[in-house]
C-alpha cells in the first residue's frame, strides 16, 4: 500500500476462489509495477478478509508473531478502501502451480538457453541448494544463482581459435538441405574442427548439440521425441586408427539412423578416410557412400589460412618468433603442412624437434603419429602415462571426467566404491546403502598434478565445467594406443585401471569407461582380449544400471570370444542386468542400485506427474534422468492408460534398460493401437529386462488382444529372443508358465508355443534343462494345446540336445525328450529326429532315448520298432548297455528280449538261467544298469525300474558269495532292500563269507550318513562272535569308527543297546569322561541356580565363571590327550556359550574340533565303494571327459 514501483505475485498450488479470478496473472510480472484496473467490490472483499483476521481470537498463550500479525491486520483494516484498491492493482495470483509445473517451466527456459537437456535436473538441484542456503542466511540469492548458471552454461561447440576455411557456409547449407553431413579425410585434416565449427553455427541458432563416437548414443539423442532442434557430431564412429570389430554393422546402423532422422534433427559424421576404406573394403571414397549420402573429403587449407592458424597456435604456446617465421616459409612451399591438425600437433610437439631441424624433419614431426607423441610424454614421466591413461579410460568425445575420478583410476588401490560387494547381502530394515562415495578422497601425486598442468599447457587436455577431456580426437587415439601393454606388469596395471574406471562413483564416468572397453579390447593383444571381457563381467557389479547394460552388451556382442568358463556364466550375467524400478534408490537425487529392495514404494499420484506427461506430449524439453524417470514410471504402472505414445517413445531412448523395460511394460499392460514404430524399436532393443517386462505384460493382457496384435507382439518377442542374453532370461520365465503366481490360472499357451522354439534355438550352450521345469511346463502345454502346436519347440529341443552333447554330460531331464516328442509329432515328422537321437555317439543319451522308446513300445509304428531293433543289432562298442537298458526296463518288449536272448520269456527264469543265457558281460551290465552304479548310470535315472525280475535276481546273487557280482548285490540289499531283507541275508550267509560281508557293510556305512541298519549289524556281530571273528571285526571298526560317528549318541543308532555298543564305547574313554563330568558339573550348577530364590548368597555370575574355569580345565586335558569325536568339542562349545562368551577358550575348542573333523572327513573319504574299480567297458562319452552339467 505504501511502496511505489513495487508489485506482488502470489503463487499457489490449489485453484483460487472465483472472486479472486480477476487477479490471475495475465501479463508479465514486471508489468504489474505499472498496475492494472480492479473493482471496488474486490477491494471491499480484501478489506473484509483483513478485518476478519484482525478480529480472530488468539490462543491462550499466543506467540509474539501471532500478536504482531493480528495487530497489523487491525491497522490495515482501518485504512481507506482506496488504499486496498491501489494495492490490488499491483498484485497478481498464479494458481495451480506445483513443484512439477515449476520444474517443467524451468526445463523449458533453460533448454531455450541451450543448456544440455540431460543436465538440467542437476542444475535445478544445485539452484535449489542455493535457495535453501539463502533462506537460512537471509542473503540475496540472485548472485549465487547467476554464478551457478554462468558456471553451468553450455560451452560453445565451435573451437575458440577456429579460422574459417571458406567452405563453412556451403557446408551449413548442405547440412540444412540433406540433414546429414559426412566428412572424411586423413588424420588431422581438420574434419572434427570443421564439424564443430558447423555445430557452433547451429548451436547459435538454437540447436542442442551432442558430441560422441557411439552411433547408439547418437540414435537415442536424435530420435528422442523432445521438440527441441538437435545436432549430433559423431567423431570416428568406425574407429580412430583402425576399424572396430563391428565396423560393418556400425555402418549399417549409421545408414538406418540417417534414413529416419526427424525433420528438426541434424547429423555430422567425421571419419578418418583410411578406416572408412578398410571398413568398406573399397579403393575410393566414392565407393563408400552410405545409401544416398556421399562422403565429402576435407581438402588442405589455403596457404594464407594455414599460416594464420599456425601463428595463432604457435604464439599461444610461446614458440620463438624466428621459429614461427621459419615454419611460415615451409607452409608457403609445401602443401603437406597445411592441415589444421598437423599444424596444431607440430606446435604441441615443437620442443621435441632437434636443434637446427631441417625441413624434412619438421614435416615428419608434423605428420607423425600421435602415438609417438603420447609415448614421448609417457617416457618423460610416469605421471604423464598415468594421466593420459586415466583420461582415455574415463572420457568420451563430449564427456569429460572430474579430477577426483582421474585420481581414483590412477591411484585408487583395491577399493571398488562403485561396485556392489562380492557377496550380496540382502538386508531387511536398517539404513539403506548410502550413495556411492570414495572412502577417502582420491588425490593425484605431485608428478601427476604436474603432468595434468603441462598437458593443459600443451593443449592436449582441456578443462571445462565437468572436468578434463582431450582437445582433439587424434590425441585421444594416441592415448588409447598407448594402452597396448609391453610387459606383463603393464598388462596388470592396465587391467587394474580399467576395472577401477568402471568402479568410479560418478555414473557418467562409469558409463564412459564401460563403453571404452570396446576400443580397449581392440588395442590389446589378441591373447589379452578375454581379460578385457573379464573386466566387463566385473562391471556387472556396478551400482549404476547403465554401466551394467553397457558391459553386458559388450559381452553378448563378443560371445564368440568368451572362454568356456565365461560362456557358462552368460545366464547368470543376464540375471545381473535384470533390474526393476524397486531396486533403484533415488533418495539422494542420483539413482543407483540399492541393497534393499523397496517393497512398499508409494507411487506419486498421477495428477502430480501429469505436468511432466503434458510436457512430453507437447514435445517440450524435459531431462528424464534415472530419478525422474523412475518416479514417473512408478505412477504410470498404476495408471498405464495415462502413458501416451509420445511418453513411451521418450522413455525408450533412455540409457538405462531398467527405464526402457519399465516403459515397455507399462505400454503393453493394456491394449494399444498405431504403435508399429514402438514395436519395431523394441524388437531391436536386446536388453533382457525389456524382454521380461514385455513378456509379463503381453501375457497378462493376452485375452484382450486381437489376432493381428498378438502376431505383432509375438514377432517382437521372437526378435528379442535371438539375442542369447534375452533368450536366457526368457527361458527362465517360460519354464514357469504353468505357475499360477507368475502367469495366472489361464496362461496364454499360444504365446508360450510360439516363443519357445526361438528361445531354445538361441539359448547359450551352457544353459541346461536339468531341474525338470521344462518337462513339467511342456506336460501342461501339451494338455492345453493342439498336438502340433508344440512341434517346433520339440524340434528345437532335439537339435539343441545334439549340440549340447559335445559340450556337457546331460542329465535325464534334458534327455527326456522322447515322451513329449511322441505326444506332439506325427510319425513321419518324428522318425528322423528319433533316428538322430538314437544314433548320437554319446552312450548316456542313447540309453535314455532307448528307455523312453521301450516304455512307449506299444505306441510306436513298425518303422520305429525297426529303428530300435536296428540300434540293438548294431556292432557298436556300447551295444551291451543298450541291451541292458531294454532288459532292465519296467516291461521289456518280448520281441526285443527275444532278439537279445533268443527267449522272449527268459526273465521269468532263475538267476542262474538268466546269467547263463546273457553271458558274463551283459549280465553284469544289467545288474549295474538296474542298480545305477557306478556313475553315470544313476545320473541317467534308468535304474531301479519296476521290473520284478531284477530284485529277485539281485537277492539270489547276494546269497552267493562265490559269484563275481556278490559284493555289488550285497550292497544293493543293504542300500535299497525292503525291511528285514538285509537281516535275512546276514542270517543265511555261510560262515566263510562273514568277514567279506562285514567289510562290505563297513565300507558302505563309512560312505553314507544315516542308514544305520543296527539290527543287521548286531546279528552280524553275534555270528562273528560264534565264529571267533569278533575281535578282528572290532579292530577294523576301531580303525574307521571316527569316520562313522559324529558324537557318542550315534553308538546306539549303529550297534543298538547291548554289549557291542558298550564295547565300542570303551574305545572312547576321553570322550566319555569329558561328557560325563561336564553333565554332572552342569547338573550341580543348575541345582544351585534353582536354589537361588531361597539362598541369595549364590551369585550367578560367579557360578558362570566357575563353569568357564571347569570347561577350560577339560579343554586343557583334552589338548593333552585328545578326544576322538568332533561332537564332543561341540558339547563343550555349547556349554561355554550357556555360561557367557570366552573368545580365547572358544578358539581353543574350535581348534580341537577342526582337528577331529578333519580326521572324520579323511576317514570318510577313504571308504572304498564296491564299484570303485569297475570300468564301463564300451561306454562312449561324446565330450572329451565325463562331466556333469
Amino acid at each position: 500500500m505504501d511502496m511505489e514501483n513495487r508489485a506482488a505475485l502470489f503463487v499457489m498450488t490449489a485453484r483460487c476462489d472465483d472472486i479472486l479470478a480477476p487477479l490471475l496473472l495475465d501479463r508479465t510480472p514486471r508489468a504489474l509495477v505499472d498496475g492494472r484496473p480492479t473493482s471496488d467490490a474486490l477491494a471491499e472483499a480484501l478489506r473484509a478478509a483483513v478485518k476478519t483476521v484482525g478480529e480472530k481470537a488468539l490462543p491462550k498463550k499466543p506467540t509474539k508473531l501471532q500478536e504482531e500479525r493480528r495487530a497489523d491486520a487491525q491497522k490495515l483494516a482501518e485504512r481507506p478502501l482506496a488504499q486496498h484498491a491501489r494495492a490490488l492493482t499491483h498484485l497478481a495470483i498464479v494458481e495451480r502451480e506445483t513443484a512439477e509445473t515449476v520444474e517443467v517451466r524451468l526445463h523449458r527456459t533453460l533448454q531455450h538457453r541451450r543448456f544440455d537437456t540431460l543436465s538440467i535436473r542437476g542444475i535445478l538441484a544445485s539452484l535449489t541448494d542455493h535457495l535453501g542456503a539463502a533462506k537460512r542466511s537471509q542473503e540475496d540469492v540472485v548472485p549465487a544463482l547467476q554464478h551457478e548458471l554462468d558456471h553451468r552454461a553450455p560451452r560453445a561447440v565451435r573451437p575458440a581459435d577456429y579460422l574459417d576455411r571458406g567452405i563453412e557456409a556451403e557446408l551449413v547449407e548442405l547440412l540444412e538441405h540433406q540433414g546429414t553431413l559426412l566428412l572424411t579425410g586423413p588424420p588431422r585434416a581438420g574434419k572434427s574442427w570443421t564439424a564443430r565449427r558447423i555445430g557452433g553455427e547451429l548451436q547459435h541458432h538454437g540447436f542442442e548439440v551432442g558430441v560422441g563416437s557411439h552411433i547408439d548414443e547418437a540414435e537415442r539423442f536424435l530420435t528422442d521425441t523432445i521438440g527441441a532442434a538437435r545436432l549430433y557430431i559423431l567423431d570416428d564412429p568406425l574407429g580412430a586408427r583402425e576399424p572396430l570389430a563391428d565396423a560393418s554393422a556400425r555402418l549399417g546402423a549409421l545408414r538406418q539412423l540417417i534414413e529416419r532422422l526427424p525433420p528438426n534433427r541434424r547429423l555430422i559424421v567425421a571419419q578418418t578416410d583410411s578406416v572408412l576404406l578398410q571398413s568398406r573394403a573399397a579403393a575410393t571414397i566414392e565407393a563408400c557412400a552410405v545409401g544416398a549420402w556421399s562422403w565429402l573429403r576435407i581438402a588442405p587449407l589455403s596457404p594464407d589460412r594455414a599460416i594464420a592458424i599456425w601463428r595463432a597456435i604457435a604464439e599461444s604456446l610461446d614458440i620463438e618468433p624466428a621459429a614461427i617465421e621459419r615454419i611460415v616459409t615451409l607452409i608457403e612451399r609445401d602443401d603437406q603442412l597445411r592441415d589444421p591438425g598437423a599444424l596444431t600437433y607440430l606446435a604441441q610437439t615443437f620442443d621435441y624437434l632437434p636443434p637446427h631441424a631441417g625441413a624434412a624433419e619438421i614435416l615428419f614431426q608434423a605428420r607423425s603419429d600421435a602415438v609417438d607423441f603420447a609415448r614421448g610424454l609417457a617416457g618423460a614421466s610416469p605421471g604423464y602415462r598415468a594421466m593420459l591413461s586415466a583420461v582415455a579410460f574415463a572420457t568420451a568425445p563430449g564427456q569429460a571426467a572430474a579430477i577426483s575420478e582421474l585420481a581414483f583410476i590412477a591411484n585408487g588401490g583395491a577399493a571398488r566404491s562403485g561396485f556392489k560387494p562380492d557377496f550380496n547381502v540382502i538386508v531387511f530394515g536398517g539404513d539403506p546403502r548410502p550413495p556411492p562415495a570414495y572412502t577417502e578422497p582420491p588425490l593425484l601425486s605431485e608428478t601427476q598434478q604436474h603432468a595434468i598442468d603441462n598437458l593443459q599447457r600443451r593443449r592436449v587436455l582441456d578443462i571445462g565445467e565437468r572436468g578434463f577431456n582431450f582437445t582433439h580426437p587424434y590425441l585421444r587415439a594416441g592415448a588409447q594406443a598407448l594402452q597396448r601393454p609391453d610387459i606383463p606388469r603393464d598388462r596388470d596395471q592396465l587391467l587394474e585401471q580399467a576395472e577401477r574406471s568402471l568402479a568410479c562413483v560418478e555414473a557418467v564416468t562409469s558409463l564412459a569407461a564401460a563403453r571404452n572397453l570396446r576400443w580397449l579390447r581392440a588395442v590389446v593383444a589378441p591373447d589379452d582380449r578375454s581379460s578385457i571381457l573379464a573386466i566387463a563381467s566385473k562391471g556387472l557389479r556396478s551400482l549404476f544400471p547403465a554401466t551394467r547394460d553397457a558391459c553386458f552388451s559388450l559381452l553378448i556382442d563378443m560371445a564368440d570370444e568368451l572362454t568356456p568358463d565365461q560362456r557358462d556364466r552368460l545366464p547368470d550375467w543376464a540375471d545381473q542386468v535384470l533390474i526393476e524400478l524397486e531396486d533403484i534408490d533415488v533418495s539422494n537425487g542420483a539413482g543407483f542400485i540399492a541393497d534393499q529392495r523397496q517393497m512398499f514404494i508409494t507411487a506419486s499420484p498421477i495428477d502430480e506427474i501429469q505436468p511432466y506427461l503434458d510436457a512430453i506430449d507437447a514435445d517440450e524439453p524435459l531431462g528424464l534422468d534415472l530419478a525422474l524417470g523412475r518416479r514417473i514410471l512408478l505412477a504410470l504402472e498404476l495408471h498405464p492408460e495415462a502413458m501416451s505414445a509420445a511418453v513411451c517413445r521418450r522413455f525408450l531412448r533412455a540409457d538405462e534398460a531398467v527405464i526402457r523395460g519399465a516403459a515397455a511394460g507399462v505400454w503393453f499392460a493394456i491394449p494399444r493401437e498405431d504403435d508399429e514404430d514402438i514395436i519395431e524399436w523394441l524388437a531391436h532393443d536386446r536388453a533382457p529386462s525389456i524382454s521380461i517386462a514385455v513378456l509379463q505384460n503381453v501375457a497378462s493382457s493376452w485375452a484382450t488382444l486381437e489376432g493381428r496384435r498378438r502376431r505383432a507382439l509375438i514377432g517382437m518377442l521372437q526378435a528379442q529372443a535371438q539375442s542369447t542374453g534375452c533368450a536366457s532370461v526368457l527361458f527362465n520365465r517360460l519354464v514357469l508358465f504353468n505357475r499360477v503366481e507368475y502367469f495366472g490360472e489361464a496362461p496364454p499357451w499360444t504365446l508360450f508355443a510360439e516363443l519357445l522354439p526361438t528361445v531354445i534355438e538361441h539359448l547359450p550352450v551352457s544353459v541346461s534343462f536339468r531341474n525338470g521345469r521344462l518337462n513339467a511346463v511342456l506336460d501342461d502345454a501339451i494338455e492345453a494345446l493342439p498336438a502340433d502346436a508344440l512341434g517346433s519347440a520339440i524340434e528345437a529341443w532335439a537339435h539343441r540336445l545334439q549340440r549340447r552333447l559335445a559340450y556337457r554330460t546331460l542329465d535325464e531331464y534334458e534327455l527326456a525328450i522322447v515322451e513329449p516328442l511322441l505326444a506332439v509329432l506325427e510319425p513321419k515328422r518324428r522318425l528322423s529326429l528319433l533316428r538322430d537321437l538314437i544314433n548320437v555317439p554319446d552312450t548316456g543319451a542313447r540309453i535314455v532315448t532307448m528307455k523312453w522308446l521301450v516304455k512307449y513300445w506299444d505306441d510306436l509304428n513298425p518303422e520305429e520298432h525297426a529303428l530300435l531293433s536296428g540300434a540293438l543289432a548294431e556292432d557298436r562298442s556300447d551295444k551291451c548297455w543298450l541291451a541292458a537298458t531294454v532288459l532292465t526296463s519296467a516291461s521289456p518288449p518280448e520281441p526285443l528280449v527275444e532278439q537279445l536272448t533268443g527267449a522272449a520269456k527268459l526273465l521269468n527264469g532263475t538267476a542262474e538261467e538268466i546269467d547263463s543265457a546273457l553271458g558274463a558281460e551283459l549280465f553284469a551290465a544289467c545288474i549295474r544298469m538296474y542298480r545305477g552304479d557306478p556313475q553315470p548310470l544313476w545320473w541317467y535315472a534308468t535304474h531301479h525300474s519296476e521290473n520284478p525280475a531284477w530284485p529277485r535276481i539281485v537277492s539270489a546273487i547276494a546269497r552267493n558269495p562265490d559269484h563275481p557280482l556278490f559284493g555289488e548285490c550285497f550292497v544293493e540289499i543293504a542300500s535299497f532292500g525292503k525291511k528285514g531283507d538285509l537281516l535275512k541275508l546276514v542270517d543265511t550267509l555261510p560262515e566263510a563269507a562273514l568277514m567279506q560281508a562285514f567289510e562290505l557293510l563297513l565300507q558302505y556305512k563309512l560312505g553314507c550318513t544315516g542308514f544305520w541298519r543296527d539290527k543287521s549289524w548286531t546279528r552280524l556281530l553275534e555270528r562273528a562272535e560264534s565264529a571267533g571273528l569278533l575281535d578282528a571285526m572290532f579292530e577294523r571298526i576301531d580303525s574307521v569308527s571316527d569316520g562313522i560317528l559324529e558324537e557318542l549318541t550315534d553308538l546306539r543308532d549303529w550297534l543298538g543297546d547291548g554289549r557291542f555298543s558298550e564295547r565300542l564305547l570303551s574305545l572312547y574313554p576321553c570322550d566319555l569322561k569329558a561328557l560325563v563330568e561336564l553333565r554332572r558339573f552342569e547338573r550341580a550348577a543348575n541345582g544351585l541356580v534353582d536354589s537361588m530364590a531361597s539362598d541369595r548368597s549364590v551369585d550367578p555370575d560367579n557360578l558362570a565363571a566357575v563353569m568357564r574355569i571347569f570347561i577350560g580345565h577339560k579343554v586343557e586335558l583334552l589338548e593333552a590327550e585328545s578326544c576322538r569325536l568332533f561332537g564332543t568339542w561341540d558339547a563343550l562349545s555349547q556349554a561355554l556359550r550357556r555360561q557367557g562368551d570366552d573368545a580365547a577358550l572358544e578358539a581353543r575348542i574350535s581348534a580341537g574340533r577342526e582337528a577331529a573333523l578333519e580326521r572324520h572327513n579323511l576317514l570318510r573319504d577313504s571308504h572304498s565303494d564296491v564299484t570303485k574299480d569297475i570300468q564301463l567297458d564300451g561306454w562312449v562319452f561324446q565330450i572329451a571327459g565325463p562331466s556333469q552339467a
